[in-house]
Formats: C-alpha cells, sequence, structure tokens
C-alpha cells in the first residue's frame, strides 16, 4: 500500500501485469497511472536532466520524424505539459460492453460499438 517511486523497469513491469484483479480493464488503468505520473514528473523536471534523459532515449525510440524533429518537440514537452491538463478515457466506455460468450463457451467482452462511436465523438474530435 501507500505510495512508491518506481524506476523504468519496474514502472513498465507495473503496467504490465495481467492476472489480477479484473485483468484488462485494470491492467489498462495501471498504463494510465504509469503516463499520467510520467507526464506530472516532466512537469517540473529540470530541464538540463530532462535533456540529458531525452538524448538517451532517442536512439531508442522510432517515428517517422527525423532525429532533429524529435529531438525538438521532446524538448519543448515539459513547457507545453505546464499549460495542460489531461484526461483519461477508456475504450469501450462505461455502459457500452457486456460480458459475453462465444457459440463455444469462450468468454469475450460484447461492445455496442455505436455507443462508442459516440463517446469518442463527443470526447475527443467534440463533434455532435
Amino acid at each position: 500500500g501507500g505510495t512508491h517511486k518506481l524506476n523504468g523497469k519496474q514502472a513498465l513491469s507495473y503496467s504490465r501485469i495481467r492476472y489480477v484483479g479484473d485483468a484488462d480493464f485494470e491492467r489498462t488503468q495501471r498504463q494510465r497511472t504509469v503516463i499520467t505520473q510520467l507526464f506530472a514528473n516532466m512537469k517540473s523536471i529540470n530541464p538540463f536532466t530532462f535533456h540529458k534523459n531525452i538524448a538517451k532515449a532517442l536512439p531508442y525510440i522510432s517515428t517517422d520524424l527525423d532525429l532533429d524533429d524529435m529531438y525538438v518537440y521532446c524538448l519543448r514537452l515539459p513547457s507545453l505539459l505546464i499549460g495542460y491538463d489531461t484526461e483519461q478515457m477508456r475504450v469501450p466506455a462505461e455502459n457500452t460492453w457486456w460480458y459475453d460468450q462465444t457459440w463455444d463457451g469462450q468468454s469475450i467482452i460484447g461492445v455496442d460499438f455505436n455507443a462508442n462511436i459516440e463517446y469518442l465523438k463527443n470526447n475527443i474530435y467534440l463533434v455532435g
């Protein structure tokens, strides 16, 4: 119990735990918790420390951005995060799914896709 500060390997292991509690829903909640804490920590990080860590991490990141652009975006990230609040969402959204079974008895989650499309439109794209 309580609050713990994890290193990278510990945070990755924590966010990947599968067979505890409500399976995937709790696992994705742990992943969102780790990402939220990363963003919170980046808001107050020393720019020199951040620069050093980005320089170490960039060689392990694959993207269609070139390395110089990625570096610039990474350096701007802490100042961009200060002005924004984050909000967590999960798809399928609450009350848009149910436990179900396949014809041969395997457990699955049934999803109301139309309700989730509306949820995304109203919460991400702000389209009514």
